[in-house]
């Protein structure tokens, strides 16, 4: 009997278990910033650090047209409800955040540009993030982690500057982030 069948039934098995990629994905998650103590001439800290108020997740719509984002909702460590009127646009870029001041600023982008708060915190070690249309039907997940096969780079630079030989002040609340390599290729890939 030719291997060919099996083969076919593989592929059609594989084809079947992978989700599709839908038009709105993930493209890139800051779960763990550089963000390292930062002190004033008489002592407080710059800034208030208990948290990690630099992560960010970026969506990109790879559909034909805009996408109506009112009502959906991101899931996870985080949870975020976008506002009816939320529309991203045709090969657009979305980015959300738990401080989107914090972010607009670090990245000097145009104030409003960001959207959140969100409620919650991107985990350092692992997380699932879950993107749902409005009525509730998963549209993509993903799942990270801060070791391998993850890049250990996005996790606060994935060690020391003596290990690394970079300067993390010169990385001080951005850091490496996670990016999507293909948006043709599920999240899970």
């Amino acid at each position: 009997m030719s291997p060919f069948p099996v083969r076919a039934l593989l592929g059609a098995w594989l084809a079947f278990s992978l989700p599709a990629c839908g038009a709105v994905l993930f493209n890139e998650i800051q779960y763990h910033p550089v963000e390292n103590a930062a002190f004033n001439a008489d002592g407080s800290p710059v800034l208030d650090l208990t948290e990690d108020v630099h992560e960010f997740i970026e969506l990109l719509n790879t559909g034909p047209g805009p996408a109506d984002l009112g009502g959906w909702a991101l899931a996870g460590g985080i949870q975020f409800s976008f506002p009816t009127g939320t529309t991203l646009p045709e090969g657009g870029f979305l980015v959300l955040s738990g401080h989107p001041d914090r972010i607009e600023a670090v990245y000097t982008l145009p104030t409003g540009s960001v959207l959140g708060p969100w409620i919650g915190h991107l985990s350092n070690r692992r997380e699932t993030l879950e993107l749902r249309d409005r009525n509730g039907s998963l549209v993509e997940s993903v799942s990270y982690r801060s070791d391998s096969p993850w890049p250990i780079s996005a996790n606060a630079l994935g060690a020391d500057d003596d290990w690394t030989h970079l300067h993390s002040e010169d990385y001080q609340y951005r850091g490496r982030s996670l990016e999507r390599v293909s948006p043709t290729h599920p999240a899970s890939d």
